[in-house]
């Protein structure tokens, strides 16, 4: 069971506190089917602890209120578990670490389809090689391809459902490395966070497959146009606001100095861009916010460093556009370690809001 933290500026009772938020969260809900959305059954999140025996697959409730699903026991030559993400049809794709400085792509076909926890067995998985090491990644089921950010080989590398390798890019731009990846059917565009803080897009990529490189190169910068990132690792993009979710995780071994940005026109930004809101400090709890997923109204964020994974509202209201500071997340839970957060299969609500 998680520890949820419930932020509040209103003193009042407990019972009171409750009802509220049982009330604002139905109303959310109603909204969201207005709008012919469907919420997440469920929010995936992977722990990578140092002892593969304490790795695991956590499926959380979307109030993070409970851990409702817990999947551990991998395949022999895995040593940590990084990423997760699934396709339509429920099977998970993990990236993996396999020791002597080499990774893996692992599929587990069905798994965002079961309801029970379990211990996955060897026989459960499909494997490849040829990854340095793997972070976070993306299953474009419209286009049948699984794109991987390989940070340790500075790529980006794409396979086919079925775990056969299609191609990498190694035209970064530049001198860097990259974090997560996010592909944009409607645009086909593929955005890539760069760990020196630049998020690259790969315009016509189904095509191009990035060949040429990054065709723009966005850098989040304050109102006078200085860059204020340093080092992005999480992405997801709401399409249907054009607005692109980023989390910056600063000194990798700071636990205080991590980011949450917000840009708006994602699929023209370029060069040095004002973020349209910037969330930091001690009371965000961000210190290594090393993945993102957006689902459509709440933003959850896995946060390393300090063993959660938070969950910010209403990140892409009006009210929040100009918000530059410290802002506390709505609710946390514990998560050993937290690497990576994900949707389920079942959560694909409309074009654009599954992260990578």
């Amino acid at each position: 069971n998680g520890v949820i933290h419930v932020i509040d500026t209103v003193l009042m009772p407990p019972s009171m506190m409750m009802a509220e938020e049982e009330m604002m969260d139905e109303e959310m809900d109603d909204e969201m089917m207005d709008e012919g959305m469907m919420m997440p059954s469920v929010i995936y999140a992977t722990s990578n602890p140092a002892d593969l025996e304490n790795d695991a697959i956590y499926g959380l409730t979307p109030d993070l209120m409970d851990t409702m699903l817990t999947f551990n026991g991998f395949a022999e030559g895995i040593t940590s578990v990084e990423s997760i993400a699934f396709a339509a049809d429920g099977t998970a794709y993990l990236t993996v670490d396999t020791g002597d400085g080499s990774g893996s792509l692992v599929g587990v076909p069905d798994l965002g389809n079961m309801s029970d926890s379990m211990m996955l067995a060897d026989g459960e998985m499909m494997m490849t090689e040829g990854l340095t090491a793997p972070k976070g990644l993306q299953v474009v089921d419209e286009l049948g391809l699984v794109i991987v950010a390989d940070f340790g080989a500075n790529a980006i590398v794409v396979f086919d459902r079925d775990l056969n390798m299609m191609g990498s890019v190694d035209n970064l731009g530049g001198d860097r490395s990259i974090w997560d990846v996010y592909h944009d059917v409607d645009t086909d565009t593929l955005y890539a966070t760069g760990t020196d803080g630049v998020l690259l897009a790969y315009e016509g990529f189904s095509s191009a497959m990035g060949v040429d490189g990054p065709t723009r190169m966005i850098i989040p910068a304050d109102a006078d146009g200085n860059q204020i990132s340093v080092n992005l690792h999480g992405i997801s993009y709401y399409a249907a606001n054009d607005e692109l979710i980023l989390t910056d995780v600063g000194d990798a071994g700071s636990a205080e100095d991590g980011q949450l940005f917000v840009i708006t026109d994602g699929s023209t930004a370029d060069g040095n861009t004002t973020v349209s809101v910037q969330i930091g400090g001690p009371e965000s709890m961000l210190g290594n916010p090393v993945d993102v997923v957006y689902d459509g109204a709440y933003a959850y964020v896995a946060e390393k460093s300090n063993d959660a994974v938070l969950r910010f509202d209403d990140l892409l209201s009006m009210d929040m556009m100009g918000m530059m500071g410290d802002a506390a997340p709505a609710l946390m839970i514990e998560v050993l370690k937290a690497e990576s957060v994900a949707l389920p299969a079942d959560s694909m609500m409309s074009e654009g809001m599954m992260d990578g």
